[in-house]
């Protein structure tokens, strides 16, 4: 077999022709998905994660660093439901040094 039959060989069996996923692929990628997005607003740090996965929620947290070395950080968790999303939030009377928020 040549070499650009068998790429082809390999893209067709991992699902992928033309660059995009065929067959259910898709609807499975779908149905799994899930992200957060985290942010500062001043003295906020914020944190935004929703999911479309099925088979039960997921946990997220937000993990809150202030700058100053008196101002405690903040850890949140949260459950999020199938099909739902859920921001948090935490306040540093300082500062925000960095925020992150995803999936435990």
């Amino acid at each position: 077999m040549n070499r650009r039959k068998s790429l082809a060989v390999v893209l067709a069996g991992a699902g992928l022709i033309g660059g995009a996923l065929v067959g259910t692929a898709p609807a499975q990628a779908q149905v799994n998905a899930s992200n957060c997005d985290s942010w500062i607003s001043g003295e906020w740090g914020h944190g935004k994660c929703s999911t479309s996965h099925t088979g039960g929620g997921r946990t997220m947290y937000l993990d809150v660093k202030c700058d100053a070395w008196w101002d405690a950080d903040i850890y949140k968790e949260a459950y999020v439901r199938d099909g739902s999303a859920v921001e948090l939030q935490g306040h540093c009377y300082s500062s925000v040094s960095s925020v992150s928020a995803g999936w435990k």
